[in-house]
């Protein structure tokens, strides 16, 4: 779902710090919120 993909990105993008970071938070990585 494209609209809790990105409001999950845009919470967790300011924390990621390392290339690790960034590759987590990819769509087909990025563990997103049931709710």
């Amino acid at each position: 779902e494209p609209y809790r993909y990105l409001v999950a990105l845009f919470k967790k993008l300011p924390l990621a710090q390392t290339a690790d970071d960034y590759e987590a938070l990819l769509p087909w990585n990025i563990a997103l919120p049931t709710s």
